[in-house]
């Protein structure tokens, strides 16, 4: 196997382990450390600045800052219009690590796919009865880690 196929296979494993550890405690917990955000954010920048990573500097740099800006724009005006929270800090800084990660480009498809497998979860509790209402949590760190794996592989091996 060539030199630059075990990297690639070490930072997936590295990126995928990270994300299963994030989902999982958001999923828990709904707690996204900056411990765990900020060295997955930096680990892609520096995965993608120095070359060994999938993606280009310009377009892992503005992933990390458009994924990071997106998400805290969506929450700032949600607190703005509702006057309660809707999404935790950590959101944002997982969302700015995955743009490190993907690229910019991916990022629409990861929050889309994100926003899918949320409304399918909550039809599912509704289909099985449970009441469902607005003021319902849903981990989105969880949801966004479960969509950013798969395009991170395409991106890839794909």
């Amino acid at each position: 196997m060539p030199t630059q196929d075990w990297i690639m296979l070490a930072l997936g494993l590295f990126y995928g382990g990270m994300l299963l550890w994030l989902a999982w405690l958001d999923a828990r917990y709904f707690w996204l450390p900056d411990r765990l955000t900020l060295p997955l954010l930096g680990c892609g920048l520096a995965a993608n600045l120095s070359g060994l990573g999938p993606v280009g500097t310009t377009d892992a740099l503005a992933g990390a800052m458009g994924g990071g800006a997106a998400l805290w724009a969506v929450a700032w005006g949600y607190k703005r219009w509702r006057g309660i929270d809707g999404l935790g800090g950590g959101d944002p800084k997982l969302f700015a690590a995955i743009g490190a990660w993907t690229g910019w480009h991916e990022l629409p498809l990861i929050l889309l796919t994100a926003s899918l497998i949320g409304l399918l979860f909550i039809a599912l509790r509704w289909l099985r009865g449970d009441k469902v209402h607005g003021r319902q949590r849903l981990p989105l760190g969880t949801l966004l880690a479960l969509a950013a794996w798969p395009v991170w592989v395409m991106i890839c091996w794909g």
